[in-house]
């Protein structure tokens, strides 16, 4: 029976991953950067009737500060924000 990795004799360059693991607390904060709007809670599967998700909250906060209208002299359409502050 064959033993290790078979690609290895491929990669003989490059250094194997021996480097110690980053500690917990610089993982969460990177992790938070990569990925804001992750509340870290366990998803429940299914549908709950009645209840609104978050998308649905994005979205009528984003109708709130945003009207469809036209935005140039062709006659073209778009989104354009009430508030005057760029995404």
């Amino acid at each position: 029976m064959r033993e290790g990795l078979s690609t290895m004799r491929k990669y003989q360059d490059r250094p194997l991953n021996n480097s110690k693991g980053m500690p917990l607390r610089i993982r969460r904060k990177l992790h938070s950067q990569r990925h804001p709007k992750d509340k870290n809670e366990s998803k429940v599967r299914g549908v709950i009737n009645g209840k609104k998700g978050n998308s649905y909250k994005d979205l009528m906060e984003f109708h709130k500060n945003h009207i469809w209208t036209f935005i140039d002299s062709d006659m073209n359409k778009g989104w354009v924000n009430i508030n005057g502050e760029e995404e």
